[in-house]
């Protein structure tokens, strides 16, 4: 049997990757990068079949930051019942946040990100503006600053999905903090945000 990295350089794989591509425009579709090296992911795998053999709509066009990220998370969410965790706030990184002007407004938009995300089984869950101000009982306005402050430490990441340059979707992806070392370096720098 051949290994999996000799399947992917089979030509059947080849021309299945570059169809993948052109459906895709040659674009990142989680954060619609045209400039970096583009991964062709597998959404899900089953046992026995060759990187080819799935239906087109298995597979995504990721660009490699994406791609990492999405291996970083399934790694994250295969452990025993991720889903079914508390969500909760490391120290480490509560003490960091801490450091931020008006920082109990910080944990409760990250947690209620990791709990939409993990509602919705995504580390990028869809949570607009407004879906997040009424859950938390927020103004707009509260909210878009707040979520400005998560993105500035590397906590989460605002994504517009495009295509054909029309905006088709808004999603946040979460970067979850399960131990110390998943601490985005922003943050282990300890730069304090201004806020307005």
């Amino acid at each position: 049997m051949e290994s999996y990295s000799k399947l992917l350089q089979h030509p059947l794989w080849q021309r299945k990757r570059l169809e993948i591509f052109q459906r895709d425009n040659f674009t990142c579709k989680i954060c619609s990068d045209e400039k970096n090296t583009l991964h062709v992911h597998h959404k899900k795998y089953e046992k026995g079949k060759k990187p080819w053999e799935y239906p087109d709509d298995n597979f995504l066009t990721v660009c490699e930051h994406c791609h990492e990220d999405l291996s970083v998370f399934k790694k994250q969410t295969n452990k025993k019942n991720f889903y079914k965790v508390p969500t909760y706030i490391p120290t480490p990184l509560f003490n960091l946040l801490q450091t931020q002007k008006h920082f109990s407004d910080l944990p409760a938009l990250y947690l209620f990100y990791c709990h939409t995300a993990k509602w919705q089984k995504t580390n990028q869950p869809k949570a607009t503006t407004n879906y997040v101000a009424k859950g938390l009982g927020w103004g707009e306005d509260k909210t878009r600053s707040k979520k400005k402050i998560l993105i500035q430490l590397g906590l989460i990441k605002d994504i517009q999905r495009r295509n054909n340059q029309h905006i088709t979707g808004h999603f946040i992806k979460v970067i979850f903090i399960v131990t110390k070392k998943d601490i985005p370096k922003t943050l282990k720098r300890k730069r304090k945000i201004r806020t307005t």
